[in-house]
């Protein structure tokens, strides 16, 4: 009997100090990307939803969920890596 894949994927990355520089926190939020899209693809799903949370140093954090479209319109390969 196949056992049924979670009905959630999470990746995260927490910060050793205080972030200020816009650079670092795209490429991390880049990294995540891809790693959740990986993870994805190696248990042969697709997302319906994304939800990017950030939680700050003083306890607030900040919440958006994007759903997306019912049926890719294509379907495409990256052939690219974080590190170029």
């Amino acid at each position: 009997m196949p056992r049924a894949l979670p009905a959630a994927a999470a990746v995260s990355r927490a910060f050793d100090r205080h972030v200020l520089d816009g650079a670092d926190v795209r490429a991390t939020l880049l990294e995540l990307v891809v790693q959740l899209g990986l993870l994805l693809r190696h248990r042969g799903q697709a997302a319906r939803a994304v939800t990017l949370t950030l939680r700050f140093a003083g306890g607030s954090r900040w919440e958006k969920t994007r759903r997306l479209p019912s049926r890719p319109r294509t379907t495409t390969t990256c052939a690219c890596s974080p590190t170029g």
